[in-house]
């Protein structure tokens, strides 16, 4: 069997090389980044088995379409492994048609990237980046702050992090109401309508998975129910909200702020506001999510080897 993995041989530990090795013929790329897709394709074209990791195809912005073009030269291919949580690069249709296998890594980074969304909030509320950004012009001014005790939380998308974040908000006296596409009932958390979330919240947090299903999802529409002066979080993606929409929230005050982490910033009608704090997506990065994204990416693997997937994309 052939295994093209998209990641440096490095980043593995020896004890995680050798149960690859087990496998097959391995093949790793030599560093993180971006191939050609002369490159790729001389990488996958006989692989059996592919561990795709966006950095060596150029980041989340551009993988689908070289993997467009890419994958259909991979004709031994039976399944591909992702090394992400997100999916919304990959053609899950293509995939289906072609009959493959998907895998992705789901909950490595939960405590990371919910611990972030709770700094986020307290970053935003608190005024800190426009405090320091002041200081570094020599300035000082007050900014007015808020706390986050007894104010209202909103979860939108109640998945593992989403979950988590509203049991940090609430450790800090926080009321959360939550609304999910697939109703669940959890100890303090009220489930309502999109709508009433929309309208209640103080706070505001983005979890939904990347697809083509929530792409534009917070539209203009839905901005406009809003609480007046809200603060969102957004750690999931940026296609989730529609940018200039709520660029113009922004700069009317019915939007507060608006925090977004991204694997890519490429937000012109953002870039330009200073109550917009954009931040190239690092919350996953902790010592404790890279050991466990790597030990459940060659679990995935091993599994897609064997015939017995782990971690199946759910939309497959």
């Amino acid at each position: 069997m052939n295994i093209t993995i998209l990641c440096p041989k490095s980043e593995f530990t020896p004890d995680q090389v050798r149960q690859l090795n087990c496998l097959g013929q391995v093949r790793f790329t030599p560093n993180r980044q971006a191939l050609s897709r002369h490159g790729l394709t001389n990488l996958v074209r006989y692989a059996d088995i592919l561990g795709i990791d966006p950095d060596n195809l150029g980041g989340f912005e551009v993988a689908p379409q070289v993997l467009k073009e890419v994958l259909p030269k991979a004709t031994r291919l039976k399944g591909i492994a992702l090394d992400t949580t997100s999916y919304g690069y990959l053609n899950l249709d293509y995939c289906k048609k072609r009959q493959l296998s998907l895998t992705y890594v789901p909950g490595y980074s939960t405590e990371a990237v919910a611990e972030q969304a709770l700094a986020f909030m307290l970053l935003a509320s608190k005024r800190i980046v426009e405090s320091d950004r002041l200081t570094q012009q020599g300035k000082y001014t007050l900014l007015l702050g808020r706390n986050l005790h007894g104010k209202i939380l909103g979860i939108i998308g109640l998945g593992q992090i989403g979950l988590r974040v509203a049991q940090l908000g609430q450790a800090l006296g926080m009321q959360v109401l939550a609304w999910n596409r697939t109703p669940r009932s959890y100890p303090g958390i009220a489930f309502l309508s999109l709508k009433s979330v929309l309208k209640e919240a103080d706070f505001l947090s983005l979890n939904l998975a990347d697809s083509l299903q929530t792409k534009g999802f917070l539209n203009r529409g839905l901005i406009k129910l809003l609480k007046p002066g809200v603060i969102i979080i957004n750690v999931s993606d940026r296609h989730l909200v529609d940018e200039e929409a709520i660029a113009a929230a922004l700069q009317s005050g019915q939007v507060s702020h608006y925090v977004l982490e991204a694997g890519d910033l490429l937000s012109p009608p953002l870039s330009r506001l200073p109550n917009a704090l954009l931040f190239k997506g690092f919350g996953w990065y902790t010592r404790e999510s890279l050991a466990a994204n790597k030990q459940i990416w060659v679990d995935n693997i091993i599994g897609l080897a064997s015939g017995h997937p782990q971690n199946p994309i759910p939309s497959i």
